[in-house]
């Protein structure tokens, strides 16, 4: 399975090895089998929770799913592009190309259990570890990095 590598800023690459445990793969695995089949997004929603996942654009298309399936609607990349329009997410989500791509992402539904706890047993971890989220997907990968290296930096006591 490959994962779709430009809805992750090389920010959230750089702060995942260091910071939290996740696995991207898993999170668009579990997202694109909800995409796939109208039953891998219910057995999703007896697993995980939009808290588990790691990267916020994947908390959001979470939560738009869900709240088509409580609707009773079917979930696919028109509904779930209204969906996230409605809730003025479509941007932050990663866009009708990230929607697209997600589909890819997994060939069948089959191991959304597997992969849905994946995504619970890291937010596992990164809640008993403490390690805190990724930075916001509103601040560039430049800006993001540049601010966090600059935080982290020793500082002069003589200026």
């Amino acid at each position: 399975m490959t994962s779709v590598s430009p809805a992750v800023s090389s920010s959230e690459r750089e702060f995942a090895g260091r910071q939290a445990p996740w696995s991207n793969e898993a999170e668009q695995a579990v997202l694109g089998a909800m995409l796939l089949d109208q039953d891998a997004a219910l057995k999703a929603a007896e697993v995980l929770d939009d808290s588990m996942f790691y990267r916020e654009g994947h908390r959001l298309l979470f939560r738009a799913m869900i709240a088509l399936t409580e609707r009773g609607d079917v979930i696919d990349p028109v509904t779930l592009r209204d969906e996230l329009m409605r809730r003025g997410d479509l941007d932050r989500s990663g866009g009708m190309e990230y929607i697209g791509a997600l589909i890819d992402v997994v060939p069948t539904a089959a191991n959304i259990d597997y992969h849905a706890r994946i995504v619970r047993d890291k937010a596992v971890l990164r809640r008993t570890t403490g390690a805190r989220p990724p930075p916001k997907r509103s601040t560039t990968p430049s800006t993001a990095s540049s601010r966090w290296r600059s935080s982290s930096a020793p500082r002069n006591s003589s200026a």
